[in-house]
Formats: C-alpha cells, sequence, structure tokens
C-alpha cells in the first residue's frame, strides 16, 4: 500500500469525485517508486475544496491544492 493513503483517507474525499493518477498508479503495480500522490478532483469538488482550503491553494496560477505529499489538480 502506498504511504500517502492514509493522508488521503484523511482528506475524506467523496467516493466516485476524485482519481489518482501519476506515478502512484504505477508504484502500486510495483513498476516504480512515488514521492507524492496526485489526485484530479470533479470541478464540484475542487470548488469546494478552494473555498475551504484556500490556504493550500499553490502554484503561479492556484491550479493545485497540497496538503503535504498529496497534490489535488
Amino acid at each position: 500500500m502506498l504511504p500517502h493513503i492514509q493522508d488521503l483517507l484523511s482528506l475524506n474525499l467523496p467516493a466516485g469525485h476524485f482519481a489518482i493518477f501519476g506515478s502512484a498508479p504505477l508504484a502500486v503495480r510495483g513498476l516504480r517508486e512515488s514521492n507524492d500522490l496526485d489526485l484530479i478532483v470533479t470541478q464540484i469538488l475542487w470548488q469546494e475544496l478552494c473555498q475551504k482550503y484556500p490556504e493550500h491553494l499553490k502554484g503561479d496560477t492556484g491550479k493545485k491544492l497540497v496538503f503535504g505529499d498529496i497534490e489535488i489538480f
């Protein structure tokens, strides 16, 4: 299991509104290591998260939310 799964679960994101992408699916299969966990979320969930956690918006254009080693796009 990826070390970031517990952190992901603690965010309590609604099922069906996010997907894991990037290196994590490869790490689960033992094909490469993953140092973080990248998520894509629905537009509705994105808006909710940005309103709830504006201090976690990062990047030059504010296009991602960062919670430790979890990046949400």
